[in-house]
């Protein structure tokens, strides 16, 4: 313990930021690559109501100086209805999405942001196959 003290009280305020920001012109210029999805299994109830509950995680490069952004978020697959639906208030990212000023915008404002780029990269068809998830109506 004495150790971790004398490293916080040399150190200081922390001036280390995982985030990425972008703005939203940035964001949709991105090209996101799947990297994995998963369904819950615990929770998930196939069969009775044909609903699938799971996450998916993708990650995209903004440019060439080697940063890497990620993107997770849970889904709801409805197979009687052909649905997959992104749980967008779930997403999990290192981007904070500015406006032309640099200043955050509200989360809602990103999750819609987020949900239109993964839309044009097709996410729930590339999740559906990738789990073998069928009648996803497009």
């Amino acid at each position: 313990m004495e150790l971790f003290s004398e490293i916080r009280a040399e150190e200081g305020p922390s001036l280390f930021d995982s985030t990425i920001s972008l703005t939203m012109k940035e964001l949709y210029e991105l090209a996101p690559e799947h990297l994995f999805s998963e369904v819950d299994t615990p929770i998930s109830r196939r069969g009775d109501d044909g609903v699938v509950i799971g996450f998916t995680e993708w990650t995209a490069d903004p440019d060439d100086q080697a940063r890497r952004i990620s993107f997770g978020w849970d889904w709801r697959y409805e197979a009687q209805r052909g649905l997959m639906i992104g749980r967008w208030k779930s997403l999990r990212t290192n981007t904070r999405i500015t406006d032309e000023d640099g200043n955050a915008v509200c989360d809602r404002l990103t999750w819609l942001c987020v949900a239109s780029v993964m839309g044009k990269a097709h996410w729930g068809a590339i999740v559906a196959h990738t789990l073998g998830l069928r009648g996803l109506r497009h």
